[in-house]
């Protein structure tokens, strides 16, 4: 599966070719198990699949508001899926997703619905989708506004985690809402698979990172910043079946299991600078792809 080919697209929205850095993120979400059609999330409750027919439309009245509209329209996805659409599931925001999902039909231009602007605080502000922005670094800070309870990115190592007394890698670790970052193995392959770039930031013979808690969802960030020779990496990512197997430490004396998660979100964008071009959503239902 081609996440992000770089090719160029029919549309003046979206910028001709691909040599400068991007990131792009992916929601996953835990996958089928012999009791749940989706797992469970932390309060034990069971998921199930969520019964909705139809993909909400977001307006990019500004030409710019793509950034967030893939972001905010994956995170009401990966919602739907995990039973969070409960207001007890999020600090702030509540409104926001409650109105995608009772008035779905009706088209949202994000900047301009009171929900979502009163989400926006600090540098970011209705003015500034006069221009484009990274969703990753939105994500990122709207998942910080919006804490759903559902999500737990935080991650550590092995070292890290039997260390006694102050932490030996203070840095090898991630926090709750910020997305788990991931690198290229080889930036000069055509393709890779999506598990084989887990595998590496897992490193089993060093670091042994993994996610620091079990039965929560993820949320993964794959940086296209290629540092060797400035450009962006065009590299395919293939998913597989749409599952992933993820490290997670089982238990206080660090053993790792490997859980299964399958993707259910993907953000991707086309263009070859992050500030730039067009971020489109591609979204799994009913085993079947919408973008």
């Amino acid at each position: 599966m081609d996440l992000d080919s770089g090719a160029p697209q029919h549309t003046g929205a979206v910028a001709r070719s691909g040599q400068v850095g991007l990131s792009q993120f992916l929601a996953a979400c835990a996958s089928a198990s012999s009791t749940t059609e989706l797992g469970t999330h932390p309060a034990g409750q069971a998921t199930s699949e969520a019964h909705v027919t139809c993909v909400p439309i977001f307006m990019n009245s500004t030409g710019t508001a793509c950034f967030a509209n893939a972001v905010v329209i994956s995170l009401a996805w990966l919602t739907l899926l995990a039973n969070g659409n409960d207001p007890s599931q999020w600090i702030h925001g509540f409104e926001l997703l409650r109105s995608i999902f009772l008035a779905y039909h009706i088209p949202m231009d994000l900047p301009k619905f009171g929900p979502f602007v009163w989400l926006l605080l600090g540098d970011w502000s209705v003015e500034s989708f006069r221009i484009q922005h990274d969703a990753c670094e939105f994500a990122t800070y709207l998942l910080h506004i919006m804490q759903p309870q559902f999500l737990h990115c935080g991650w550590t190592t092995k070292p890290g985690r039997l260390a006694i007394g102050d932490d030996p890698l203070p840095s090898e670790k991630g926090t709750r809402f910020t997305p788990i970052q991931m690198q290229y193995h080889d930036h000069t392959a055509d393709s890779c698979q999506l598990q084989t770039l887990i595998d590496c930031w897992h490193d089993p013979l060093g670091l042994c990172r993994a996610s620091a808690e079990v039965g929560y969802h993820l949320i993964l960030m794959l940086s296209r910043f290629d540092p060797e020779t400035n450009a962006k990496c065009l590299q395919k990512i293939d998913i597989g079946q749409n599952t992933v197997r993820f490290p997670c430490f089982s238990n206080k004396e660090g053993d790792v299991t490997f859980d299964a998660f399958a993707v259910c979100a993907i953000v991707f964008h086309l263009g070859s600078s992050p500030l730039s071009g067009h971020y489109r959503s591609a979204l799994r239902y009913q085993k079947m792809d919408v973008v």
